[in-house]
Order: C-alpha cells, then sequence, then structure tokens
C-alpha cells in the first residue's frame, strides 16, 4: 500500500517536472512565441519578484479575505469571528457587529440601490 501512494506521488510530480520542462523548451527554442509564452524561468522570476513586494502581498491578501469571507457593506473585506470558527458565526455578520451583505431594501457604500427596470420597459 505504501509503495503504491510513493509511486503515485512520484508520478505526479514527474508529470509536474515533465510540463515545466515542454514549457521551458517550448519558449527557448523558439517554438512558441516568447512574448506569448515566456519561457517558465522568467514566469517564476517575475512571479518571485512580484512577491516580494508589499503591496502585492497586502491586495493577495484581501483578496484571499474577500474569497474567504465576503466583502462587506463598505467594500473591505468582511473579518472572521475572533473567537470559534466560521461554523460558530451567527448568520453573515461581521466582527465589527455589520452585516457583510446589505439587508433587502439597503444600501451600498451610502446609496441606495438603483432599481431593477421590468424587461417589458427596458425592451420597449
Amino acid at each position: 500500500m505504501m509503495a503504491t501512494n510513493l509511486g503515485t506521488n512520484l508520478a505526479r510530480i514527474a508529470i509536474v517536472v515533465a510540463l515545466f520542462a515542454l514549457w521551458e523548451a517550448l519558449s527557448r527554442l523558439g517554438i512558441v512565441n516568447p512574448r506569448l509564452l515566456p519561457s517558465a524561468t522568467d514566469t517564476l522570476g517575475t512571479l518571485d519578484d512580484l512577491l516580494k513586494r508589499t503591496s502585492v502581498r497586502n491586495d493577495l491578501a484581501a483578496t484571499a479575505g474577500e474569497v474567504l469571507y465576503g466583502p462587506d457593506v463598505n467594500g473591505r473585506p468582511c473579518s472572521p469571528p475572533s473567537t470559534g470558527t466560521l461554523d460558530d458565526a451567527p448568520g453573515i455578520e461581521a466582527v465589527n457587529g455589520r452585516p457583510c451583505q446589505p439587508p433587502s431594501g439597503g444600501t451600498v457604500h451610502g446609496s441606495a440601490a438603483p432599481p431593477v427596470a421590468d424587461s417589458a420597459e427596458s425592451t420597449g
């Protein structure tokens, strides 16, 4: 059983390495225009440079927070509960007590949401 798992993991690693090698070769040999598909090493180097920037890391953290918890009424990411787990959180409340989504008929960013046009009115 353990040998099967090891073999499977090695096969997965080999596939990823082969894909990166193919990507690198296609770009470096000019088979694919490097402006359209930069080499894997160039791409990973650029990713490394970007991740060294504080602003990029902050933006990634904000995006991850929005994906996990959703944006609040003011467009900022909602926070997880300060104690317990998300399963313990009542409804969709943020830690600051404001709902993460406006209540029906509520406002977003201080202005009322525009009315939804009836389909008959919008087509004619």
